[in-house]
């Protein structure tokens, strides 16, 4: 199994450790590894993309990925306007909700690693899990797209200098 799909099955054995009353660092937890499972999914392809197969410089552009970049571009892509539509290339429905499950599991881990104020419920982590899935099942499917390729690029690089 891949490394993104060990976290996703992590994140689900965490939500569901506690039967009756879990525990908040186990949702939190699995919170958590929901995003990072789909973070690591959509860098693993990037780098990929961006390097020969096997190149040891695909760890190189792998760590260049940066986070609050990501859910910029996500958040444009999800609902695509402005220099994403500009771009001439049509996003797939599947593709606007892998960007837009980014975001929302961005904002996610947020709360779980950051705001204790927060009280994380089963159905909660579990829905985080159960979108995480999905995202990933779409990215498939659109992974090799024109679009998909724009959206792995503009994280990588960041979106149009202004």
């Amino acid at each position: 199994m891949t490394f993104h799909g060990d976290l996703v099955t992590q994140a689900r054995r965490l939500a569901t450790l506690d039967p009756r009353r879990p525990k908040q660092a186990n949702l939190r937890r699995a919170v958590s590894s929901a995003y990072y499972a789909l973070f690591h999914c959509l860098v693993a392809d990037g780098a990929k993309r961006a390097t020969t197969a096997g190149s040891p410089v695909q760890y190189l552009v792998q760590r260049r990925y940066d986070h609050r970049t990501m859910k910029e571009v996500s958040q444009a892509f999800a609902e695509p306007r402005g220099w994403v539509t500009r771009q001439g290339v049509p996003v797939p429905l599947e593709l606007r909700n892998v960007a837009a499950t980014f975001a929302y599991l961005q904002d996610e881990r947020h709360e779980a690693d950051y705001n204790l104020q927060t009280r994380f419920t089963k159905p909660r982590a579990l829905e985080a899990i159960e979108r995480t899935e999905v995202a990933m099942a779409r990215w498939s499917q659109v992974r090799l797209t024109d679009a998909a390729r724009l959206y792995l690029l503009t994280m990588l690089l960041g979106g149009p200098r202004k």
